[in-house]
């Protein structure tokens, strides 16, 4: 990411708009630190991911996906959720520093693994 051009703008609702000739990714000025944390995840995972095209709902899972995964390790969430009680919500996100749908996206992809280490911890 040395390469590309990161820049907080007004963007009239979008999130984030990637330029891949100039290599630019645009951030919704308006939006809180921890959703343009969020945003920024999610444009990265397109880069690496090699979506260079229109995307499509199948691009937009794999990227929430890895974003999610990058920004969430599993021993965070583990903690945050602990910290909250076992309650998932905006407490939970704002503990791991993202935005809810980051938070609903690690949930949504879990692996089976990953459950099962997050049932142990949380009921030690």
């Amino acid at each position: 990411m040395a390469d590309w051009i990161i820049e907080h703008v007004h963007l009239s609702g979008l999130h984030e708009v990637m330029c891949w000739q100039r290599r630019v990714i645009l951030l919704e000025r308006d939006r809180t630190v921890t959703q343009r944390r969020s945003d920024l995840a999610h444009a990265i995972a397109h880069v690496d991911l090699g979506h260079r095209r229109a995307l499509d709902r199948k691009s937009e899972l794999a990227a929430d996906r890895l974003a999610a995964k990058r920004l969430i390790s599993r021993s965070e969430l583990a903690a945050a959720i602990r910290a909250t009680s076992g309650a998932i919500g905006h407490e939970t996100a704002e503990l791991l520093r993202v935005d809810m749908a980051t938070l609903r996206a690690r949930l949504t992809y879990l692996h089976p693994a990953e459950n099962a280490y997050l049932r142990r911890q949380i009921e030690e």
